[in-house]
């Protein structure tokens, strides 16, 4: 039971296809709740990845924020690794969206792929957070979460393909 008056038995019976789509397709449309990026490090040739935790130190996860009026998204995904993980760098690509759920709830974030041009050794957040670079295998084993392990792989290879090979 979510307790989410759209789910109730009464809302649900009788729902057409045309009615699901607009409902579900409204909910879709709002603005992503939080804003991240997954931050990629290249270093001797090889691309590495820039996990952080929570601030319970529970499980790994990306740099995210809630969005600020005055900041884009994408002005956002870089404040938000500076902060979180001490990565400055510039985004290499577009807005990727992940739903994933937290127990009955399905949460959005628009993720952006980043480049790491710099890691702080100190940064806002590091008495909060651990933070982690790591190899693709093992940000995957780290990544509770399928939808995040997903999002990972799929950006890797985006980040891989925008790296010239070596000794070009």
């Amino acid at each position: 039971m979510t307790g989410d008056p759209l789910f109730t038995d009464e809302s649900l019976y009788g729902l057409t296809a045309e009615k699901a789509n607009a409902v579900f397709g409204a909910l879709l449309a709002q603005p992503a709740p939080a804003v991240g990026a997954v931050p990629f490090l290249q270093a001797k040739g090889e691309t590495k990845v820039v996990l952080i935790t929570t601030k319970s130190k529970a499980r790994w996860i990306f740099p995210k924020g809630t969005p600020e009026p005055k900041l884009s998204d994408e002005e956002l995904a870089l404040v938000e690794a500076q902060e979180e993980a001490g990565a400055g760098g510039r985004l290499i690509g577009g807005a990727n969206d992940l739903f994933y759920w937290r127990g009955y709830r399905c949460s959005h974030i628009r993720y952006f792929p980043m480049e790491v041009e710099k890691l702080k050794d100190d940064w806002d957040e590091r008495s909060q957070r651990e933070r982690r670079v790591c190899r693709l295998p093992e940000a995957i084993d780290l990544l509770a979460d399928r939808s995040f392990a997903a999002l990972t792989e799929r950006l890797w290879q985006e980040f891989a393909r925008s790296k010239p090979a070596r000794g070009s």
